[in-house]
């Protein structure tokens, strides 16, 4: 599930965001995990920045 989530964040950067660099973060956090995709791209233009979470606790990797 975590590998599609952030395969899925990589495409779209890649599709959309004109960026010439992106960065993948996985950490572990008390009965969690975060995933983070960040680039450089043009984003949404104003549109405030989106923050997703998922807690995927006992979910099949």
């Amino acid at each position: 599930m975590i590998y599609r989530v952030a395969q899925e964040g990589l495409t779209n950067t890649a599709r959309h965001a004109a960026a010439d660099r992106a960065a993948v973060r996985l950490r572990t956090l008390p009965g969690a995990v975060e995933l983070v995709v960040e680039d450089n791209g043009t984003g949404l233009g104003d549109a405030p920045r989106a923050q997703a979470s998922a807690a995927c606790a006992n979910a099949p990797s």
